[in-house]
């Protein structure tokens, strides 16, 4: 769902506060919003467990976890990877990455963000790295 900017109201917010999760559209109404008293957001308590259950995609089992887990030595290979490193130089990558960390649904600023064709570029240097075996078979 998008969001219009608190502060000037007029603008799709590409990003939110760290403190207040308030949205805002650019670095000036950004920085507008760092002048008005802000105070931390109050975190929404978690789903009961009973409306949790097994087949819910929120529940994953341990080993489904896991395969979520990206080795130390994969992220460190990451860090040093020279067209990850390229990719990283440009901004507007860098904002596509912030607008997905500081998203509500990750999943659909991911899918929004693979509409970029820079950010695919980031996406696909990154693919080779942590699945290097089958890049190197293409």
């Amino acid at each position: 769902m998008n969001k219009i900017c608190s502060i000037c109201e007029k603008d799709l917010a590409k990003y939110k506060c760290p403190t207040c999760r308030t949205p805002f559209c650019s670095v000036t109404c950004g920085k507008e919003h760092k002048k008005a008293d802000c105070k931390p957001s109050s975190p929404t308590p978690p789903p009961p467990s009973s409306l949790l259950s097994p087949s819910s995609p929120e529940t994953k089992s341990e080993e489904d976890a896991e395969k979520d887990i990206v080795p130390l030595e994969i992220l460190q290979k990451l860090s040093q990877n020279q067209e990850v490193k390229n990719c990283l130089k440009n901004p507007q990558v860098r904002d596509i990455v912030t607008f997905i960390a500081n998203n509500e649904d990750p999943m659909e600023a991911i899918n929004l963000a693979m509409t970029e064709s820079v950010f695919v570029e980031l996406a696909d240097a990154c693919l080779k790295v942590v699945e290097e075996k089958e890049w190197e078979d293409k």
